[in-house]
């Protein structure tokens, strides 16, 4: 029971973040993804076909609906350029 529940909220989070990317999509900024899940964590790169335009209105609808974001910022396609959340 738990685990299916706990699965059903993961999915609805990733549908979320899915969705708040998708406006923002087509740009040079990588996404990093730190997971953590009991005592696992780690961190996910994105695909390109997930690299976004980081402007404030994404950075503050990701902090809105997921906590604190971190924002690197380095040369145009640099693995440095990274939205992280």
């Amino acid at each position: 029971m738990f685990a299916r529940d706990g699965a059903t909220e993961v999915n609805r989070q990733l549908e979320c973040f899915g969705d708040t990317l998708a406006g923002a999509l087509g740009g040079e900024c990588s996404v990093a993804v730190r997971v953590t899940s009991g005592d696992a964590q780690g961190i996910m790169l994105l695909g390109d076909e997930w690299k976004v335009h980081a402007s404030g209105a994404l950075i503050e609808q990701l902090e809105r609906r997921f906590g604190v974001v971190r924002v690197a910022y380095g040369a145009a396609g640099s693995t440095s350029s990274v939205v992280s959340a």
